[in-house]
């Protein structure tokens, strides 16, 4: 019987041993690179100088830039407990906006289960929303075949850091210098103020899914990372007093701009409209004096 016991102990000392390296092993978090879709860049476009007619810089999705940034995202790795402990270090002096993760479909799984299924599966809730659809073929893209609910909405997150910012940075432009170095202090501004450099003309966009490195749990949190270059340094003027004025005072949320919002605003002023009525005077006089 003794060698049973001997055994016995053994296994359960090797057990309690293995129980206890893996409660004292650390659980870490880093994250898992994934690709933004060409509206993040559009988004990126309007916040800057959408319905804006002193605009700043132009700015360019720059692959380089992209791959740049992807490899620093999934550098980063923390055994903390929140995700936010990952923005560290160059992260943290560029744009980013934290958002609960969303994930994406698997498409081929759907199919293959609506497949299996037939046409039982594919039945009420398809047929409910293909018959009420009420836009036509011809007016729908791409972009249209997305899941609506699988995609981080871009714009709705840049707005949000975009009127955090902006609320932080207040209604008065900096007068100078040290102005300026107070506004770069603010909590939430650095990374708004990196979106809006004046002399900025690429960006790179990336969004980090914050994941454990063991295990397959499922992300929960995720952050738009995007970076601009030439980059704006801290305590610099960020844009001019004019951009300031209509940035501050745009009414139009980004999820209800266009492309077209880029473009430069007509402006007609009284001064525009009496030129042709002084043009035609004008012409009227010169055919009076040749019929004379």
């Amino acid at each position: 019987m003794a060698p049973l016991y001997k055994a016995a102990a053994a296994f359960c000392l090797v057990g309690l041993s293995w129980l206890q390296s893996e409660a004292n092993a650390e659980t870490k978090y880093k994250y898992q690179a994934a690709k933004v879709d060409e509206d993040a860049y559009l988004t990126i476009k309007l916040a800057r100088n959408g319905q804006i007619s002193a605009k700043t810089s132009l700015v360019e999705k720059d692959a380089a830039t992209v791959s740049d940034l992807e490899a620093k995202v999934i550098a980063n790795e923390t055994t903390n407990n929140t995700c936010e402990d990952l923005i560290t270090g160059h992260l943290k002096t560029i744009f980013y906006h934290s958002f609960d993760y969303i994930a994406s479909p698997n498409y081929r799984t759907l199919v293959q289960e609506a497949l299996n299924t037939g046409l039982r599966e594919f039945g009420e809730e398809y047929f409910k929303e293909i018959s009420t659809r009420t836009t036509e073929l011809k007016s729908m893209t791409e972009e249209d075949l997305k899941d609506p609910t699988a995609t981080p909405n871009y714009r709705t997150l840049v707005q949000e850091a975009l009127t955090t910012g902006l609320t932080e940075f207040g209604t008065t432009y900096p007068a100078d210098a040290s102005a300026w170095g107070k506004i770069w202090d603010k909590e939430n501004l650095p990374s708004v103020l990196h979106l809006l450099g004046a002399k900025s003309t690429k960006v790179g966009c990336v969004i980090g899914n914050c994941t454990k490195t063991a295990g397959e749990e499922a992300p929960t949190k995720s952050v738009l990372f995007c970076e601009l270059s030439p980059a704006v340094a801290d305590d610099e003027v960020v844009f001019g007093e004019e951009y300031f004025k209509e940035l501050s005072t745009r009414k139009t949320e980004l999820k209800d701009m266009k492309e077209e919002d880029l473009e430069d605003p007509i402006v007609t002023s009284s001064a525009d409209a009496a030129v042709p009525s002084i043009l035609t005077a004008g012409l009227v006089a010169i055919l009076a004096a040749i019929s004379a």
